[in-house]
């Protein structure tokens, strides 16, 4: 029965038998307790640690962010660029294919 009280409590076992579900919120209790403990024992953060982490803070505030008009055109011209380079690509291609069959056929 030792070996047995030390094994984890598993959850479906838990469910269905009063013993075992009573042992597991015993044990759950005592979990709760004990980071209560860990939690009042932890010292408050230094100074230094405090100011660097307000800096820090302050630093990510100021992030741009450009208007709603601004941001679409941008997209458009971006999108625009990306398929005029890709549509130049499959033209040069089909242009490179079709001088080699002309090539082979002559």
């Amino acid at each position: 029965m030792g070996a047995l009280l030390s094994e984890p409590i598993s959850p479906e076992l838990a469910l269905v038998c009063p013993e075992l579900r009573a042992r597991a919120i015993a044990a759950l209790v005592e979990l709760e307790r004990a980071t209560e403990v860990e939690t009042a024992r932890r010292r408050p953060a230094s100074a230094e640690y405090t100011l660097m982490s307000s800096l820090a803070d302050q630093e990510n505030d100021d992030d741009w962010v450009p208007p709603l008009p601004v941001a679409i055109l941008a997209y458009a011209a971006a999108s625009t660029t990306r398929f005029a380079v890709e549509a130049a690509a499959v033209v040069a291609v089909l242009i490179g294919l079709v001088s080699i069959m002309a090539q082979l056929h002559s």
